[in-house]
């Protein structure tokens, strides 16, 4: 047994270099045909070893070389192994190799409790079949929390396919998760269907899902309805800061006086984020919005004051916005800053 270790640990240093040289440049003249057996069980072996880092047309070219089923074979025994690591990479290649017929057998290993495992199935599941199976994986990672929220996200972002007729399913589940998701996929994907659900959702009693309506309303911007706004706006006296700051964060989009008069109250508030994000998306609304943060510096809030301050002092706004305004507006920023622009400040 020793010997046939070192016989072998022999034909890898002898392969090894020619078969990343085949494996990278795709150059099957790298490839030192085997002379026995065992240089051939070796090379086959360190093969399906990088396989699991490679994808693509080097794909192919493993697959001319060793063959679908011996592929399937090292698979097999994978997943049968008791080691969950093996586990983990039968899974990898499943999905990499693109073994359909497999499937079924993946969709039955979603109910694993190795988070890893379970990852790596969602992952080849989807590479497989894209969003055929994209509900099974939703309903399965819900249960008791399994997978980063996160970790999702990058897992759908996967899928080339139009996944609203999904998304309609899991927002009528009662699942906050799942709703969460949901929403947050309509405005990643600039589904407009999403300010349906957003109309709903915006007062659940869960402060993830409140934030998950505000950051959809984010990515799809102002659709310029009135009752949409208003029910928005509400969310500014909301008892949770993040749904505040997200709320400050959102109405950079809307360029109107409610939204000015929203931002220059939530200014005033007292978590930083909030301040923060309302201070920002004042600089973004132009003269209007400048003009509104100029206000602030004579305000009793010291909060106000200083974030305002703070915001009108940064070069984007001062150097954007100066020359294009009108000279009233101008002087009074000059006054209120008390700006020489002869000499710099006084």
């Amino acid at each position: 047994m020793k010997k046939l270790i070192e016989k072998k640990e022999v034909i890898e240093k002898k392969y090894e270099d020619n078969i990343m040289e085949y494996l990278t440049n795709h150059e099957s003249s790298q490839l030192i045909i085997p002379k026995s057996k065992l240089e051939k069980k070796v090379i086959k072996e360190l093969l399906l070893k990088y396989s699991n880092f490679l994808s693509g047309n080097t794909k192919e070219l493993l697959d001319s070389f060793i063959g679908k089923e011996e592929i399937k074979i090292d698979i097999n025994k994978n997943m049968r192994s008791k080691n969950p690591w093996k586990n983990r990479i039968g899974t990898y290649q499943i999905g990499e190799f693109g073994f359909t017929e497999y499937a079924d057998t993946l969709l039955k290993q979603l109910d694993t409790e190795d988070r890893e495992l379970l990852y790596i199935t969602a992952r080849a599941l989807i590479k497989l079949e894209g969003k055929t199976h994209l509900k099974d994986i939703l309903d399965k990672i819900s249960i008791n929390d399994k997978m980063k929220k996160n970790n999702i996200l990058t897992l759908v972002e996967m899928i080339d396919d139009d996944i609203r007729d999904v998304l309609d399913e899991i927002m009528k589940e009662e699942n906050s998760l799942l709703n969460t998701l949901g929403l947050e996929l309509y405005g990643e994907r600039q589904y407009m269907e999403g300010i349906e659900w957003i109309n709903k959702m915006i007062f659940s009693p869960e402060k993830e899902v409140r934030i998950a309506v505000l950051k959809a309303a984010h990515k799809l911007g102002d659709v310029g309805d009135e009752e949409y706004l208003k029910k928005i706006l509400s969310l500014e006296v909301d008892k949770e800061w993040e749904v505040r700051a997200f709320l400050a964060k959102f109405l950079i989009n809307v360029k109107n006086t409610e939204a000015i008069n929203s931002l220059i109250r939530l200014i005033k508030d007292q978590n930083w984020l909030v301040r923060y994000n309302a201070a920002n998306s004042l600089g973004n609304q132009g003269e209007r919005g400048l003009n509104a943060l100029i206000n602030l510096l004579n305000s009793e809030d010291k909060f106000a004051r200083d974030k305002a301050k703070e915001m009108i002092e940064k070069e984007i706004i001062f150097h954007k916005l100066f020359s294009n305004l009108d000279e009233s507006l101008k002087n009074k920023l000059l006054y209120e800053l008390k700006i020489d622009m002869s000499g710099g400040e006084e």
